[in-house]
């Protein structure tokens, strides 16, 4: 995107552009689960709706990029509310993920 925005023909947009962020991937479990805990209680959780194996595959599947993390956990939270679970576990993204590969 970056290489894109510097392109002379797209000055006009990258001027409308305020600030840049590049989050680096969460490289340890326990910065990622810092961020999930954050993220729910930003949200409004008042205690822990993922199930410890549901972060660590979360973990993986969005190798550590908060942004993917962030989008696969709004997908779960759409599921388990449509499947009527009040957490997350390995079987709410499991759907997820298999949502994602009949689009």
């Amino acid at each position: 995107l970056l290489s894109v925005l510097r392109m002379k023909r797209h000055a006009a947009l990258a001027s409308r552009i305020v600030a840049r962020l590049h989050l680096q991937p969460l490289s340890t479990r326990e910065a990622f689960t810092a961020f999930l805990a954050h993220g729910l209680k930003a949200a409004g959780a008042t205690s822990n709706i993922v199930s410890d194996s549901a972060a660590e595959l979360l973990f993986r599947i969005s190798r550590g990029v908060p942004r993917q993390a962030a989008r696969l956990m709004r997908e779960a939270l759409i599921v388990a509310h449509e499947q009527q679970k009040n957490f997350i576990d390995d079987a709410v993204l499991e759907t997820v993920l298999d949502e994602e590969t009949l689009e």
